[in-house]
């Protein structure tokens, strides 16, 4: 039997670190030792409760929103290059942004991590109000690029992306609801009150497939929207624009299946703005010296974070608008073939499906 791997202190719960007495054999191994294969590597506070239900649990995954590149070779390494260069370009993260930025990350129960990435049960989207503020402002954005490109002129989209981490309210859709909670399964939510844990609610799908209070029928509740609630620094909670497009990927998978389960009037019109949303988001992306400003001399106006400016974080590539040590680098000049900033001719939402070429 293997060894028990260490538990870390949580200050928040008053947990104290656990370490593990050696093997039976006597061997002195313990379990803090072992390969890192078995030790996650932690980016964000196990004290956040999990995104979706609130509850807490020491045993919560660190889930990625744009999910992360593990392999270590060459061709590994290009490619999460080319998803962090396309999310940079088009405005979507701030300049510091890597796969494993905290933006990018969330405590998720496991079996609801599993539920969600691996079998495509539910996706987690904003709701009607967030998606039509967020489909309203980047069509703005949009169209002034779209100006200024007849101009001959660059620039580089304001999403404003800190005000919409801060505001954007969360839903979620039940795409297979044969299989999500099956035999009047229920899932727990943990709602909070002034800081502290009211009385859990159980939540069931019902005949029609939607997600309601328990015991769930035509008039029960439905799962209520939810925001991100980690205290985070600045520049570290969740980027909304992230979940929209994991949610987008679900869902164009879901209406490509042959048998896809009709779903609710409001789940299909999540879905439908969602899609809108993403679309919007994949428009090209906003290269040249404007680009640059934006990541590193963004005007007063821009909603931007103070640690997203900072001259800290290096001096700008004047080819590319980067950091000129950043991971993008020349690798991330090259894709192209030619130098520049023009955009690489890739399926992005393939890229990001992790169906990209390898």
């Amino acid at each position: 039997m293997s060894a028990l791997i260490k538990l870390d202190a949580v200050d928040a719960w008053g947990a104290p670190s656990v370490l593990r007495a050696p093997h039976s054999s006597g061997a002195v191994f313990f379990a803090s030792s072992t390969s890192t294969s078995r030790v996650e590597k932690r980016n964000i506070d196990r004290a956040e409760a999990c995104f979706i239900t609130n509850d807490s649990s020491y045993v919560h995954e660190q889930a990625h929103w744009i999910n992360d590149i593990r392999g270590k070779e060459e061709k590994d390494k290009v490619l999460k290059i080319k998803i962090v260069l396309f999310l940079l370009l088009q405005g979507i993260v701030c300049p510091t942004f890597t796969l494993d930025h905290p933006s990018n990350l969330t405590n998720l129960d496991s079996r609801l991590h599993s539920a969600m990435d691996k079998f495509g049960m539910f996706a987690v989207t904003c709701t009607q109000a967030t998606l039509d503020a967020f489909i309203e402002m980047v069509q703005k954005e949009n169209e002034v690029a779209r100006e200024r490109a007849e101009e001959g002129t660059d620039y580089a989209r304001n999403l404003k992306i800190r005000t919409a981490s801060e505001t954007a309210e969360y839903e979620v859709v039940v795409l297979q609801p044969k299989h999500f909670l099956p035999n009047k399964s229920c899932l727990t939510r943990y709602a909070t009150q002034n800081g502290l844990v009211e009385i859990p609610k159980l939540y069931q799908v019902d005949s029609h497939g939607v997600l309601r209070e328990a015991p769930a029928t035509a008039d029960s509740p439905r799962y209520p929207p939810f925001r991100f609630a980690g205290n985070r620094e600045r520049g570290g909670k969740l980027n909304p624009y992230l979940v929209i497009l994991a949610a987008e990927i679900k869902f164009r998978r879901y209406r490509a299946a042959p048998n896809a389960p009709r779903l609710d009037a409001e789940y299909e019109a999540l879905i439908t703005k969602t899609i809108e949303l993403a679309n919007l988001l994949y428009s090209e992306p906003i290269t040249g010296a404007n680009a640059q400003r934006f990541f590193y001399e963004p005007s007063e106006e821009m909603d931007v974070d103070d640690d997203e400016t900072s001259e800290s974080h290096a001096t700008p590539d004047p080819e590319m608008g980067f950091r000129a040590n950043d991971a993008g680098g020349s690798t991330a000049r090259s894709l192209n073939g030619e130098g520049g900033t023009r955009r690489p001719n890739f399926n992005w939402r393939s890229l990001l499906s992790g169906h990209g070429e390898r």
